[in-house]
């Protein structure tokens, strides 16, 4: 299960974003941030993707580690 954390660029919580994980070679999760920026999601089939925030790529690379997603203007 990975869990990370979205924030704006001022360091502030994304609040109920829709967050898309989309594992390279693998499946597809999607779920909402809660109100401290936080979001939960399954990554199967590998440990590469992309990180899709309302509909805007925000990250590419290694899941493994991924603790936090800034969002940038």
């Amino acid at each position: 299960m990975l869990v990370f954390k979205v924030l704006n660029a001022d360091g502030s919580p994304v609040k109920k974003a829709k967050v898309t994980v989309a594992v390279t070679n693998g499946g597809t999760a999607t779920a909402l941030t809660d109100r401290s920026g936080f979001v939960s999601s399954p990554i199967t089939g590998g440990s590469h993707g992309k990180v899709i925030v309302n509909g805007t790529e925000a990250y590419e690379g290694s899941l493994v580690d991924l603790d936090e997603v800034i969002l940038t203007a």
